[in-house]
């Protein structure tokens, strides 16, 4: 027996409202994600503030334990040369239906301006929380601790915060996402960096999605904030 569509469905695939609705989605999504990169991609290359180029590869595997989450990052400047690379693994370990959290390492070779590249080893224990949603908004908050090995310096901990929101846009399956990120570091005793990141991801299947958005990181140094715009582009595999 035939069941009716239900709201927003079509009742033929074929038919002429179905492929209409169809392409007012697809122009909708499409319209949505040209904007959007029209407002990042200027914003970058216009500025005074030195630009980057950020892209990464992340992949989870569950297991019978929790989650396995990999990434791996390169970092280019303007000219195209490699600032820095890392790569890492956190075990997220599932703590009721709304939280995660587990430890990890992280592997980083930044270049001085001598062009000389130091080594950077970072153990860290990462926590994240689900929080809902609020009307179309849904929420989370990552947390992380790390004890870092820096070549040639002192060692110190570093406390991360980064909240975030995601919604659909539309009827469409592309997300805006919307963050900010403050960095506190115990050399320092002080609030050292902070990140604020604006973009849209959508997923390509069941297992590959794409997030391209704009980040701006703001760096204290010597008692006045630095900063430097990046556009960056992200690939999640599972």
């Amino acid at each position: 027996m035939t069941q009716p569509a239900g709201p927003g469905q079509c009742a033929s695939r074929g038919s002429e409202s179905c492929q209409s609705a169809s392409r007012r989605s697809a122009r909708f999504a499409a319209v949505s994600v040209a904007g959007a990169l029209a407002l990042l991609i200027p914003t970058a290359a216009l500025a005074e503030d030195p630009a980057q180029w950020w892209n990464a590869f992340a992949g989870s595997v569950k297991t019978g334990i929790g989650t396995i989450e990999s990434k791996g990052e390169t970092r280019l400047s303007e000219g195209g040369d490699i600032n820095l690379w890392n790569a890492e693994v956190v075990l997220m370990l599932p703590a009721g239906k709304r939280f995660a959290w587990g430890p990890g390492y992280k592997h980083q070779e930044a270049r001085l301006p001598t062009s000389h590249f130091i080594a950077e080893e970072r153990f860290l224990m990462a926590g994240r929380w689900s929080a809902g949603k609020t009307g179309a908004w849904r929420w989370t908050v990552r947390g992380i601790v790390e004890y870092r090995e820096i070549e040639d310096r002192p060692e110190f901990w570093r406390y991360r915060l980064r909240p975030e929101a995601k919604r659909l846009i539309g009827s469409s399956k592309w997300e805006f996402a919307a963050s900010i990120e403050g960095y506190y570091d115990s050399v320092r005793d002080a609030y050292g960096q902070n990140r604020v990141q604006l973009g849209v991801q959508r997923p390509l299947d069941d297992h590959t999605s794409l997030s391209i958005y704009y980040l701006l990181r703001s760096d204290r140094i010597a008692g006045h904030w630095e900063e430097i715009q990046v556009i960056g582009t992200a690939w999640s595999f599972r």
